[in-house]
């Protein structure tokens, strides 16, 4: 194997584990000298740590430099060997350079490319590891293979949640546009009877409210489209990472992977706020203006009563009052609440309860929620229109609305239509649905929370009491049963969550638990 010209053997900077000339030589406190990937990746298979020549045992695994006197007599021995295989004629070259092995070899010196630094991020053959990057951290192309690819299976992790969190804001953002084109087509198609001169201008007025609505849609659509856009790319993404993560060729494989940013630049969708018609208040007040010269030309009072019990006044803070008039005397049954709530003695407030003793002695009830910090009203309503507030405080997680008699009492409640509850959820700031978990409805907190429900139309509208906004309606529903108050108080031992749920008219000051 020695050439008889040379001073230098190439037996001697041969590796005992790989048998190969060495690649960043190192040598173990016993005198024996190692690949330092040979050596390291022999510890790693092995429960002890010893001398693959002498069998000496270490207590602890040595510390290992890279010996540059013996990697750099080694790198001449390599390049003695590049040599002569480049004037050892051109045929070999020739195959070298045909098809996939030219992606194999080393241009530089026409051996095996089958070494990777970490530090720069290239494959390398045993010259270039030796020559230029002695002192770097260099690993095997299959383990590099090894390591590398899990990265993938992460992105392509990360990629389909920000798909997910982006279909979840469009189908939020969707929402929230049908629902100010709802308020907006309430506040237009409430008409004041016919009083011309005032109608002109109200009609003005209507039409700059539907100009700016427009622009609002406009804006959203567009940023709608934006996202549906950048969907498009991370899908493109994950079929590239999906493409590249089923590469069996580790040079190919690591040779494709891209070591800049594995996703392509989004958008910070917190950024978007979608901001409702503020035209609406205005025609409110058009309308306030139109019902006072009303009266003044009406005779007969009972007409205007009518007109507003049927929604002529169509903005929310009107919608409210209207709903104000409906107000019942709601209690909630201790009889059905959780073992772990208390009702106070007048039926008004429901809290969270710590006394163990208490819990272990509650008697057995069919009716009693055994999953569910829940807890229904006393009195159910099988017609016509009734309303209740709840005061929720500070409240980090509630839920709220109305429930059958014949609602699931034992385990958890499936969020679905059918399942005999509507009722809206809150989470820290988000609202979602009974039926549709993890659909945005509205952004926000509130202190205290209307419900009326409208049994003959099918109608369930939840409000915020304090800024008189509409939080979301349910509508076209088809009631078969009676339907109660629900309260879900919600607990978990990170987010005690113990303030109470309080039922109380819309002016209630829960500070001072008196009327205002």
């Amino acid at each position: 194997m020695a050439s008889s010209s040379s001073l230098v053997s190439e037996d001697q900077f041969v590796c005992p584990i790989c048998l190969d000339l060495f690649t960043q030589p190192v040598s173990t406190p016993c005198g024996h000298n190692f690949c330092k990937i040979c050596i390291m990746s022999y510890w790693d298979d092995t429960p002890i740590c010893q001398c693959p020549a002498c069998k000496k045992v270490f207590e602890t695994r040595p510390c290992l430099e890279v010996n540059t006197l013996i990697s750099g007599l080694a790198l001449v021995v390599m390049l003695r060997q590049v040599q002569d295989a480049q004037t050892g004629g051109s045929d070999q070259q020739e195959a070298s350079c045909s098809g996939r092995v030219q992606d194999t070899i080393c241009k530089d010196h026409n051996r095996q490319l089958d070494l990777f630094c970490r530090n720069e991020k290239v494959l390398l053959c045993k010259v270039c590891t030796n020559s230029h990057h002695v002192n770097h951290d260099v690993t095997s192309v299959q383990k590099a293979f090894l390591q590398m690819r899990p990265l993938l299976e992460e992105v392509e992790a990360t990629a389909k949640k920000m798909i997910q969190e982006r279909q979840q804001k469009i189908q939020a953002v969707k929402e929230m546009v049908k629902q100010s084109r709802t308020e907006a087509e309430n506040a237009v198609s409430s008409s004041v009877l016919d009083l011309n001169a005032a109608m002109v201008k109200f009609q003005k007025e209507v039409e700059v409210m539907e100009e700016k609505q427009k622009a609002a849609e406009e804006h959203a659509d567009r940023w709608i489209d934006s996202v549906e856009q950048e969907i498009d790319e991370l899908q493109t993404t994950t079929t590239k990472l999906k493409k590249l993560k089923d590469t069996k060729d580790q040079l190919s494989f690591i040779q494709s992977f891209p070591h800049q940013s594995l996703l392509p630049p989004m958008m910070d969708l917190s950024t978007f706020r979608f901001d409702k018609n503020e035209d609406i208040a205005g025609v409110k007040e058009s309308l306030n203006k139109l019902m006072s010269q009303m009266q003044k030309l009406l005779t007969e009072t009972r007409m205007e009563v009518k007109q507003f019990s049927d929604g002529a006044a169509s903005s929310n803070n009107m919608r409210l009052k209207q709903a104000l008039l409906y107000e019942k005397d709601i209690r909630l049954d201790p009889d059905t609440a959780h073992r772990l709530l208390v009702v106070s003695s007048d039926g008004k407030k429901v809290h969270y309860s710590m006394n163990f003793i208490r819990q272990r002695n509650q008697i057995l009830n069919p009716n009693r929620f055994t999953d569910q910090l829940a807890v229904l009203g006393d009195t159910g309503f099988r017609s016509g229109k009734f309303y209740f507030a709840v005061f929720v405080g500070k409240k980090t997680k509630w839920c709220l609305g109305v429930a059958t008699a014949s609602i699931q009492r034992k385990g958890p409640i499936d969020r679905k239509p059918g399942s005999g509850i509507w009722a809206i959820l809150f989470l820290k700031d988000k609202f979602e649905t009974s039926f549709f978990p993890h659909v945005l409805i509205h952004w926000g907190r509130v202190e205290t929370v209307g419900v009326f429900v409208d049994y003959n139309e099918g109608k369930i509208s939840f409000y915020d009491v304090q800024n008189a906004t509409l939080i979301y309606s349910f509508t076209k529903c088809l009631f078969t049963e009676e339907l109660y108050p629900y309260l879900n108080l919600y607990h978990h031992q990170y987010d005690p969550n113990l303030d109470p749920m309080v039922i109380a008219p819309a002016d209630y000051n829960y500070d001072n638990s008196r009327r205002r």
